[in-house]
């Protein structure tokens, strides 16, 4: 509120004395009541506790509740023990800068993230080194990481009752790994089971690239005959040459023989019966009961034909039992196909141009070429023809082919001799 307007009035008259005394007697009982409700700080409390159980007191608590209940009244020291002002929250501008520092809490959480790696690595290192044979068939030793995560799925499954959606942020072209493993055979120092297989894969691709090129060697020999085939075409050109005026009258005799033998038999042949006239006028009683009879037949036998075919059915039922059990084991391994295929299709190389992927050729070497120790073995190979290899297998980057390289000639003029001497002439 406003303070109060201030009387302008003289000290030397009655009306501002009168006014001075009742200012005293009004403000007097004022401070009376606040002293008397300060030195009684324990009228009011909150406890939140059990009544029978002791709470642990700072230093500093303990000696105010002394000082407290050394007074003389009663009441105080009773209430003194309670702390009623500890669960009351502290202002911040009550307490310095530098105490409310010093009762911060501490974190922990970082200590107990740190806790829990340690231990983690701890038991990492109890299971021992975890090794892998890369050209075996041992599946990949599985961490705890994983187990965790496996449980996990497995725990919320069982409470939704439903598969989480498998989390999918990115699509690769391909799903064959980036470098493949390669042939055991290929290692520095390979077993001889080892090094004979990878010979048997390279012989036999050896023996498809020689069959492809045999097949198109025979193909090129029959659309355009060469040197081989040269002597033998134009023998069998040059006698059918010669033989071509050779038993003219013969076969001129025989062709008019067979005339003679086809007009007879034209002459034999019964001739075609003349089409049956088709009448307008309409059907008669006779004629339709005969066909509503013919009709009803027909559907009596058909009628028969399905109970029959229905009985036989209920006989079979073993064999139509396995006819069913076949047709869905032939459509199980037809779904199995498709899913082969779809997997192949996903990890197999996309056409994205003009060119066809080529898989490079397997690189290997004989036993005499083996180096017999570390030392004599030498760098081969080129780490970026191998890198875009691999990009082009995963449909990453586009097959592409060096281009031939064409001899371009100069171009040449050339000027008649008698267009020379004709403009020499209109010169002079």
């Amino acid at each position: 509120k406003p303070a109060a307007k201030r009387l302008r009035l003289s000290r030397n008259k009655k009306k501002t004395w009168r006014k001075l005394s009742r200012d005293v007697d009004n403000l007097l009982p004022e401070q009376t009541t606040a002293e008397l409700i300060r030195r009684r700080s324990g009228g009011f409390f909150i406890d939140v506790g059990e009544p029978g159980q002791r709470r642990r007191q700072s230093r500093q608590q303990q000696q105010q509740a002394k000082v407290e209940g050394s007074g003389s009244s009663a009441t105080s020291r009773i209430l003194s023990g309670l702390r009623c002002h500890e669960s009351l929250p502290s202002g911040a501008a009550s307490a310095p800068a530098a105490e409310s520092k010093r009762q911060k809490k501490f974190n922990s959480r970082p200590l107990d993230r740190l806790v829990k790696h340690a231990a983690a690595a701890d038991q990492d290192k109890a299971a021992g080194p975890q090794t892998m044979d890369l050209w075996g068939s041992d599946p990949k030793p599985e961490s705890s990481a994983d187990t965790d995560i496996k449980d996990l799925v497995l725990h919320q499954m069982r409470c939704t009752r439903q598969a989480p959606v498998k989390r999918r942020f990115r699509t690769g072209t391909s799903s064959a790994p980036a470098c493949p493993v390669p042939q055991p055979g290929a290692s520095y120092n390979p077993s001889l089971a080892d090094h004979e297989a990878m010979l048997a894969a390279a012989t036999q691709s050896e023996l498809v690239k020689e069959s492809r090129a045999k097949r198109l060697h025979g193909q090129m020999e029959r659309h355009f005959p060469g040197t081989a085939g040269a002597a033998a075409a134009l023998a069998a050109a040059n006698d059918k040459e010669m033989a071509a005026g050779l038993f003219e009258s013969d076969s001129e005799g025989e062709g008019e023989g067979d005339d003679i033998v086809d007009k007879e038999v034209d002459d034999s042949t019964p001739s075609e019966p003349p089409p049956v006239a088709k009448s307008d006028q309409p059907a008669g009683r006779t004629s339709r009961k005969q066909n509503a009879e013919v009709r009803r037949q027909r559907a009596q036998a058909a009628e028969l034909k399905r109970r029959k075919r229905q009985s036989v059915d209920l006989d079979r039922l073993t064999e139509l039992s396995r006819q069913v059990g076949r047709s869905l084991a032939a459509g199980d391994r037809q779904r199995q196909a498709r899913l082969a295929k779809r997997r192949e299709r996903a990890s197999g190389t996309k056409r994205l141009g003009r060119h066809r992927f080529e898989e490079p050729e397997a690189e290997f070497k004989l036993a005499d070429e083996l180096a017999p120790s570390l030392r004599q073995l030498r760098p081969e190979g080129d780490l970026f023809v191998d890198a875009v290899k691999s990009y082009q297998r995963r449909s990453m980057l586009e097959p592409r082919s060096r281009t031939a390289w064409r001899r371009k000639y100069p171009h040449k003029r050339y000027r008649k001799k008698g267009l020379e001497a004709s403009a020499d002439g209109e010169g002079k």
